[in-house]
Order: structure tokens, then sequence, then C-alpha cells
């Protein structure tokens, strides 16, 4: 999944990749957005094989997070906000 924003990043920078509420991200910015958020995760602790838990309501920001958990080689288990 990493490669996705890395391929449309160099290949076609400025369409756009993803629209939520308003907010618009080109591919370049997500590609350079999902490698920081990677190279934190790693910094953090994170490593290859490892699940990230994300909870939280439907956003554009979930996927920065999948992408970027992909390029450190872990993954996401997404988990309801209404859950109870």
């Amino acid at each position: 999944l990493g490669d996705i924003a890395r391929h449309h990043g160099r290949t076609r920078p400025e369409r756009i990749a993803l629209a939520f509420e308003g907010r618009e991200t080109r591919f370049s910015a997500l590609d350079r957005q999902t490698n920081q958020a990677a190279n934190a995760l790693e910094a953090s602790g994170v490593r290859r094989g490892d699940a990230i838990a994300y909870f939280g309501k439907n956003s554009d920001r979930y996927f920065e997070l999948l992408l970027a958990a992909s390029k450190a080689g872990a993954f996401i288990a997404p988990i309801g906000w209404r859950l109870t």
C-alpha cells in the first residue's frame, strides 16, 4: 500500500489523492506526509509486523495513517468509535 502514495507522488504529484470536508491532499503531499508519519512510527518503536490500533471517526487522516503504517511494515487494526 505504501507504494501507492510513492508511485503517484512521482508520476502525478499535483493530482488530488484525498478530499475530505473541504481539505484536499495532493499525491506529492500524501507521499511526503506518509513518509514523515512512517518515520515517526518507527522512531516511537513500531516495528515490521506490529499492529496499530486506530480509534476514530471517518477521516482522510485514517488513510494517511494506513499508508504510513504500510511504509513502516506495520498494519492498522481499526476500532469503531461507537464501540461501547
